[in-house]
């Protein structure tokens, strides 16, 4: 079950209270809302299971200390996406120590920048797509995949005046 999937992997005290806004219930004034928490969240992501096949890992992009970024391929809409998966203590240093509350600490900020980068509509930055269970029973988000070069190159580019890169064309980009 997806459900024990994750309490191995994050701990049954997956609860640390991240209080997002959610839309007013029928009926209900503007300003009264209720909270979110990320084993709410996680609920709702365990009672539409794991994506299963939909994604289909191309190759990994960049790793980070509280996650991964994996190129896929959606078969469902056939486009390839960026998708950004939670790492478990167990995962990032190949143990398999019982997750403690580091792993806690990760899933509530991994749940946290997903849901408010979902809220945010700005041109500059990515909006996420989904939010779910792969079919490793690890928690991920998906958003465009945008190529190019990353900033550290851009910015050696600026140190040596390399392709007509300076200072403004950056800040600019």
């Amino acid at each position: 079950r997806v459900r024990d999937q994750l309490a191995s992997r994050y701990g049954e005290t997956v609860d640390p209270g991240v209080s997002l806004d959610q839309p007013p219930s029928a009926g209900a004034p503007s300003h009264a809302r209720s909270p979110a928490t990320p084993s709410s969240t996680v609920g709702k992501l365990e009672a539409r299971g794991p994506a299963g096949d939909r994604y289909r890992q191309q190759r990994e992009i960049a790793r980070g200390g509280m996650g991964a970024i994996l190129e896929v391929w959606d078969d469902d809409l056939r486009r390839t996406l960026a998708m950004k998966v939670a790492l478990t203590r167990s995962v990032r240093d190949g143990s398999t120590a019982a997750p403690d509350a580091s792993d806690d600490r990760l899933l509530t900020r991994f749940l946290e920048e997903a849901q408010v980068t979902a809220q945010l509509d700005h041109p500059g930055i990515l909006p996420v797509h989904e939010l779910g269970l792969d079919a490793e029973g690890r928690v991920f988000f998906t958003m465009p995949l945008v190529r190019g070069r990353d900033l550290a190159k851009i910015l050696d580019l600026v140190r040596t005046g390399e392709e007509g890169w300076n200072t403004t064309r950056a800040l600019n980009v």
